[in-house]
């Protein structure tokens, strides 16, 4: 004889099968989602019937996929972080040996400065002991003919001299000019950047003229001390 199921008994069985079926449905449902995720193929009737047997609507559907894609969005950008750590240190220790070469540039050119004002200060007190000698050795001729082809001979060299350090600076000049204009030429990348470096360049005396003319500059510069040296000699015997 069967036994009576009783209608409490009943009623919690009912219960416990209803929360089973909407757990599967809410599973079915979060599966549904992962899926669509992850780019595989849904079916719009079964899709259709997982989202009625899990009481959600199309609205539900969009939102709870935007929220899955934000969240792997935010996943995949975490998961960057390693590499970019190993990317930030080598950065940093690049940084560290930058400034180290920098410092060591920055002693290695301090030292030759130190060096260079030294020679500055040994030639600057030799060349005041040879003006010293000039002037007494000028005191001391007694040909005042001399001492006119010297006024003379000194007249041209500081012509010579300035002319000479003028077209040094102009062979400079040029030569840097030059550079530059040939550098932006080469990396001219519109017409009007090409026209602006040939006009340039157009302008500029050729380097080769240039130097000819600073070479011509020391040869009469030259020529001008030998004759006041020449002259200094013809002095101590006077």
């Amino acid at each position: 004889m069967a036994t009576a199921t009783s209608p409490t008994s009943l009623s919690s069985d009912l219960a416990a099968r209803i929360q089973e079926k909407q757990a599967e449905a809410a599973e079915r449902y979060r599966q549904l989602i992962r899926d669509a995720a992850d780019g595989g193929e849904v079916d719009p009737g079964e899709a259709l019937q997982i989202l009625e047997n899990a009481g959600k609507d199309a609205t539900d559907f969009d939102k709870d996929l935007a929220e899955i894609e934000h969240r792997k969005a935010l996943q995949e950008q975490a998961g960057e972080a390693d590499d970019l750590r190993a990317e930030l240190r080598k950065v940093d220790a690049d940084i560290v040996a930058a400034r180290n070469k920098l410092a060591d540039y920055h002693s290695q050119k301090e030292a030759e400065i130190a060096a260079l004002a030294e020679q500055h200060r040994e030639f600057s007190t030799k060349l005041h002991r040879a003006e010293d000698a000039a002037t007494q050795l000028w005191k001391e001729c007694g040909d005042p003919d001399l001492l006119g082809e010297l006024a003379d001979v000194e007249q041209r060299l500081r012509a010579a001299v300035d002319f000479h350090v003028r077209c040094r600076e102009s062979l400079t000049r040029i030569r840097n000019g030059r550079r530059d204009a040939e550098a932006d030429l080469r990396l001219a990348n519109t017409p009007e950047k090409v026209a602006d470096a040939e006009e340039r360049l157009a302008k500029l005396q050729t380097v080769e003229a240039a130097q000819d003319r600073f070479d011509n500059a020391t040869a009469a510069r030259e020529k001008v001390e030998a004759e006041e040296r020449e002259i200094r000699k013809r002095m101590v015997f006077a």
